[in-house]
């Protein structure tokens, strides 16, 4: 029914989420259909055989396939994708995230907040990764005291935010101050909470390092694209997932896997006491970003032709 309210030139899909049924009336209808951003995780549950067997005739229908690198290229042809009709693109997301912060004002207070070079900046932090960070925390002060942390979890919620406050109780840090408490009051101070969401790409600005959490859980880590574009360089837990970004950050220099608040506290605090190193390795995240830059362009180029056609 939406198809033919809609009768659009081409439905496009994006990532991996491409849905057979809708393909097969789409393809009835002589709809093309395109994927997008391709990218398929080493560990994807549809590699599995019965996942592929439901799936690639709708694979194998797209006419038109942007995928992210070539490591994508070979797990979509496993999915049913035609090979002739792939095209590696690299990957959009690096445009919206460079425009995006090539476009804040170096001047927000929330650029600012970290801007003291002792700052660790731990966003989308689940406890897994909070347990962690703290931990290394408490072992950083003991010889750079003046180090500071700023937590931004990944769900803000008030029983969250409690379970934070009791573990930095029991860990004998000093007590956070809640961003909702305004700029002044976080200014300095050695723990902050970000209890709102929104503020993480800009704070990423300052800082000395990045904590990117979801490395300690089962669904992956979250994106490194915004502090690698801040030329931030960048911690996070053993489980990636096998994703691309971190990888080629991890080749690059610019990323550090760890497994334990020691390994955590040691990263800290050489990258306090090796700015000229820290500061090599944040340029070399930026670097790996900017080798996307441009995939916007091309994956518009991949559906013009289609859209013209019709």
């Amino acid at each position: 029914a939406v198809l033919a309210a809609l009768r659009p030139d081409l439905l496009v899909f994006a990532k991996l989420d491409v849905w057979p049924e809708l393909v097969a009336q789409a393809v009835s209808r002589q709809v093309p259909c395109a994927l997008v951003a391709g990218t398929v995780l080493p560990d994807s549950g549809r590699l599995g055989w019965l996942a592929r067997t439901a799936t690639h005739d709708a694979y194998a229908s797209l006419a038109s396939v942007g995928a992210v690198g070539a490591d994508d290229v070979s797990r979509l042809v496993r999915l049913g994708a035609v090979p002739s009709r792939i095209t590696i693109t690299g990957d959009p997301r690096a445009d919206a995230v460079v425009e995006g912060i090539d476009a804040v004002d170096p001047a927000d207070p929330l650029c600012r907040l970290a801007d003291d070079g002792a700052t660790l900046v731990a966003g989308s932090t689940w406890p897994d990764d909070e347990a962690v960070v703290l931990a290394a925390f408490a072992t950083v002060r003991t010889t750079h005291p003046h180090a500071r942390l700023i937590l931004v979890p990944h769900e803000p919620t008030p029983a969250h935010l409690a379970a934070l406050d009791a573990q930095i109780a029991a860990a004998a840090l000093p007590a956070a101050v809640r961003l909702s408490a305004g700029i002044a009051a976080a200014q300095g101070a050695p723990i902050v909470i970000v209890d709102s969401v929104g503020a993480l790409a800009r704070l990423y600005r300052g800082a000395i390092g990045a904590w990117v959490g979801g490395g300690f859980g089962d669904a992956g880590v979250h994106s490194v694209l915004e502090p690698a574009a801040w030329s931030v360089p960048i911690a996070i837990g053993p489980r990636d997932r096998g994703a691309r970004e971190a990888q080629r950050l991890a080749e690059a220099g610019a990323l550090s896997r760890v497994h334990d608040a020691g390994m955590l506290a040691q990263v800290w605090r050489g990258w306090l006491a090796q700015p000229d190193a820290r500061r090599a390795a944040g340029e070399a995240a930026r670097a790996v970003v900017a080798q996307d830059v441009g995939a916007a362009q091309r994956t518009a180029a991949l559906l013009l032709p289609w859209l013209s056609a019709r």
